[in-house]
């Protein structure tokens, strides 16, 4: 279990013009309906304004700002939830550092060479900019709630596999993660789409491909699938070498300073000086 921030009935978009591209209730309504049937290629995100890099969250550790849930029209104005916030962003938020929002729209969503119109990309918490649609209310104040957050899916892609000596691969991989109600074979499925596949036909064949096949897909779709290149391990001559330079640099000591060069070092300082004073009385006794 988990404590969580939530903001509920959020205003995040209205009917209007806004950036010269007009909006209507019915592309409100569009915005809607892709938003609940693209669940599984399109999860829209709360972020920390409107840079790519996000790299205030990036610096902080937080791996995103929340998740938006429950989008819906009402009149003239989209709202939404947002869910699973970290309790450092809904602590800003209940604080006012972050008051308004603002909506990153695709005017015409593409994907697997189909258009779906308006769609909603995620939204971003904004501090001293202003939103470009200037009629949205502020922020709702925050709560928490405790979450259970199941483990999420993920596809891990392997790149430039090499061998790198007996029994070992050396390899890259890539972390792909999938949304929580994601298909079975969804990112196979999204490859299949990207080299020209109907959405259709790749969900009923995803499973029954071959590693073979799906080795074609991958690359196909962009993607790298290397042949592994033999390796040499390194011989016992060349380990019995690496073992002595390694020996010969960790036995390396100073060589301990010498009286010549602690006086000089004493000498730079008043404090310094007054040490050698001392010691020049007590020779002397």
């Amino acid at each position: 279990m988990s404590k969580l921030g939530e903001v509920k009935g959020v205003e995040v978009f209205a009917a209007g013009v806004h950036k010269d591209v007009a909006y209507t209730v019915q592309d409100l309504d569009a915005m809607v309906e892709n938003f609940n049937r693209l669940q599984s290629l399109l999860r829209p995100t709360v972020v920390v304004g409107h840079s790519e890099s996000q790299e205030w969250l990036q610096d902080s550790g937080i791996p995103a700002a929340g998740t938006v849930t429950n989008l819906r029209r009402k009149g003239q104005t989209l709202l939404a939830d947002f869910v699973e916030m970290p309790v450092a962003i809904a602590k800003l938020v209940n604080s006012r550092a972050y008051r308004a929002c603002s909506s990153e729209v695709y005017s015409d969503f593409e994907y697997g060479g189909k258009r779906y119109g308006p769609t909603l990309r995620r939204v971003a918490l904004l501090g001293g900019e202003l939103p470009a649609v200037k009629t949205l209310a502020d922020l709702p104040a925050a709560g928490y709630s405790e979450t259970y957050l199941p483990p999420r899916r993920a596809v891990l892609v392997l790149r430039d596999v090499r061998r790198a000596g007996a029994g070992l691969l050396r390899c890259f991989s890539e972390v792909r993660p999938m949304a929580a109600n994601a298909a079975p074979n969804a990112d196979l499925v999204q490859m299949l789409t990207e080299v020209g596949m109907e959405p259709e036909l790749a969900a009923s064949v995803a499973g029954k491909l071959t590693p073979d096949e799906v080795a074609e897909v991958v690359r196909l779709a962009g993607g790298e699938v290397a042949t592994p290149e033999p390796e040499e391990p390194m011989t016992a001559a060349e380990m019995a070498k690496a073992n002595k330079a390694y020996r010969s640099h960790s036995e390396q000591r100073p060589a301990p300073m010498t009286a010549a060069r602690r006086e000089q070092l004493l000498k730079s300082s008043s404090l310094g000086n007054a040490v050698l004073r001392n010691e020049q009385k007590n020779r002397r006794r």
